[in-house]
């Protein structure tokens, strides 16, 4: 690797893989502590970073915006023999593992953990397969956060990269970018003992035995507007007034996404009218 890339990964890892170790650790705690828009929220942050970091490191376009979905799938038509197009899961993960496709998962993801959900107003439905489906992705698509270029003695970089890739692709296991990163300091011991340990509570990327699963989801899938529509549409004329002047005050004074506010326009224009004392 020359210097140019030299520093350019330093920068990358330091600017992009290392805060998103941090965001994706501070998502297993959330998962593990029931904070649903924590963990949502910092899922898509992570597995966002990473994905860029690969794009700056790989010569790819420089990506604005945070939908990872399209993030994903520009990396996955570039490697797609390394960026995961499915889920894979052992047999104590089959009771709990709901069939969904990587696209689906991350379409989800990208609704629900973004910022125009910080506020709840989508809600949220959350399973208990969730954190094990994070945990694969950031494994499979973290490892990639190299520049596959350098690894080759081809002086062609695009032959370079093919056998960058199939380097990765035949290592198996490979995971480790950098001793000084986050997750390799964690799971190296280098730092709190109780925060390595939570990591790697039913983490079967990273060494996890077996995986124990959750026996119900746990969810509130519900916005906090869903209530006020609906006593918005019962049958006493003071309620349902009060409800609107309610649903009226949110849509004046509270920010809302263009969509979740035109939604939110439309119910509100659907109900009764108040009645005049």
């Amino acid at each position: 690797m020359g210097h140019f890339e030299a520093q350019r990964s330093q920068i990358v890892h330091r600017m992009f893989v290392a805060t998103a170790d941090e965001n994706y650790i501070l998502a297993r705690l959330a998962f593990q502590q029931r904070f649903a828009f924590d963990f949502l929220w910092l899922s898509l942050h992570a597995l966002e970073k990473y994905f860029k970091a690969i794009r700056l490191l790989n010569g790819m376009p420089r990506m604005d915006g945070h939908d990872i979905a399209s993030l994903h799938a520009e990396c996955i038509v570039r490697f797609p023999n390394l960026i995961p197009s499915k889920f894979s899961f052992s047999k104590d993960e089959r009771e709990y593992w709901r069939k969904e496709g990587v696209r689906d998962f991350i379409v989800r993801l990208n609704s629900a953990g973004s910022a125009e959900n910080r506020y709840a107003s989508y809600g949220y439905a959350l399973f208990p397969d969730e954190l094990a489906k994070i945990d694969f992705l950031v494994w499979h698509i973290r490892r990639c956060c190299r520049t596959f270029a350098s690894y080759s003695n081809f002086r062609d970089e695009s032959h370079g990269e093919q056998e960058g890739i199939e380097l990765l692709r035949s290592s198996g296991m490979t995971w480790q970018l950098s001793g000084n990163l986050p997750i390799e300091r964690l799971v190296a011991g280098k730092r709190d003992e109780d925060i390595q340990r939570r990591f790697l509570q039913n983490n079967k990327p990273w060494g996890a035995d077996t995986w124990i699963g959750e026996q119900a989801k746990w969810s509130s899938a519900n916005s906090p507007f869903a209530e006020l529509i609906s006593f918005a549409q019962g049958s006493t004329s003071e309620t349902s007034a009060i409800s609107k002047e309610v649903l009226q005050w949110a849509r004046a004074n509270i920010y809302f996404s263009p969509q979740a506010g035109r939604e939110l326009d439309q119910a509100v224009a659907a109900q009764p009218s108040p009645m005049t004392p």
